[in-house]
């Protein structure tokens, strides 16, 4: 497998579950500077919020990612131009595709605007990068039989649930090119 490269949101999402340690120290994944420095913000911003808020969550998640990333599991590529702005660390991600799409296997990205972002860049680049579910990593993990099945469909959902999606293609994203039947471990209203 190439290299996978994962945004803000997506690593803030595995930060927050149980399966982070597995993820963070196990699967080799690649973020910018732009995103390292977003989760830093976060982590400032946040560290005082109430529990069960939003930006406890990404406080939370995003302390979690820093400690991969200062830990070396997470490793960091400088992105040039850097962007600014609202969604900067996504735009990283793009010019970084852009720019190295063909070392790459997989973009890992929690919005659709985003993910057709990085399609938009790497398809006429002729890069075969792929834009999965932002769950893939926890997919990755399973396949390597480092978490269960149970594990792996009872934290997606999790993923879901704290991320307060409840659209069916919102629902349906966090499942994509995942090939395991959850049914049995998932409530129905979480699964496409």
């Amino acid at each position: 497998m190439g290299r996978l490269l994962i945004d803000t949101d997506a690593l803030i999402a595995i930060g927050n579950t149980e399966l982070r340690d597995t993820i963070f120290f196990n699967i080799r994944m690649d973020t910018t500077y732009v995103v390292k420095k977003e989760l830093e913000r976060h982590v400032k911003e946040g560290k005082a919020s109430p529990e069960g808020s939003r930006d406890r969550y990404r406080y939370e998640g995003s302390k979690h990612a820093l400690e991969g990333i200062e830990d070396g599991s997470l490793s960091l590529v400088n992105t040039v131009p850097k962007p600014h702005g609202k969604n900067a660390g996504e735009e990283s991600l793009r010019i970084q595709i852009a720019q190295q799409g063909d070392e790459y296997d997989a973009v890992f990205v929690m919005d659709g605007d985003g993910r057709d972002s990085i399609r938009k860049t790497a398809e006429p680049n002729g890069y075969g990068v792929k834009t999965p579910s932002p769950a893939f990593p926890l997919y990755i993990a399973y396949d390597n039989g480092m978490v269960s099945k149970e594990e792996f469909c009872e934290t997606n959902q999790a993923i879901i649930e704290m991320e307060g999606w409840d659209g069916y293609r919102a629902i349906g994203m966090m499942w994509k090119g995942v090939p395991i039947d959850c049914s049995a471990y998932v409530d129905p209203e979480y699964l496409p």
